[in-house]
């Protein structure tokens, strides 16, 4: 699942952690802290008994390590913020990563040169694009108003 060292890893969840607990009294800036580590989680498949997993693995590691301190109250806090982070993080990959897709696709499309394409130059390098031309319906979605509207 990691392929980061260990000290690494530790200090990246750290700081993650500590990006979250900040933001908790803001609603605004916890959602883009979310959105943020969500997005940055999109090459990890992030299921219901994994939020469960890694949830019981913090809060037993924080029971161990702070005893008495760590109060029912904040049992519960730490519990529904990693159930709201892991609720997200399946969201953002299940509604966003195809537009990614597209993004990444369309990028490599158009930073595509010439000499990669095949004799009879049927690609045009980027910045050589005529106005007007016409747009793959892949992109259709992307270019939607949000929300729906036509």
């Amino acid at each position: 699942l990691f392929r980061t060292p260990r000290a690494v890893m530790a200090q990246r969840v750290l700081i993650g952690v500590n990006a979250l607990v900040s933001s908790l009294g803001d609603p605004r800036a916890l959602k883009a802290t979310v959105e943020t580590l969500g997005f940055q989680h999109l090459d990890l498949e992030v299921t219901t008994p994994r939020i469960t997993a890694w949830r019981e693995a913090l809060v037993a590691l924080l029971e161990a390590e702070m005893g008495a301190l760590f109060t029912y109250k904040a049992m519960v806090g730490f519990c529904t913020m990693w159930n709201y982070c892991g609720g997200a993080y399946m969201y953002i990959r299940t509604n966003y990563s195809e537009r990614i897709k597209v993004l990444v696709r369309s990028w490599a499309q158009a930073n595509h040169t010439r000499s990669d394409e095949d004799d009879d130059g049927g690609h045009v390098e980027s910045g050589d694009a005529e106005e007007g031309s016409e747009r793959p319906e892949e992109h259709e979605a992307l270019l939607a108003p949000a929300g729906g509207e036509s």
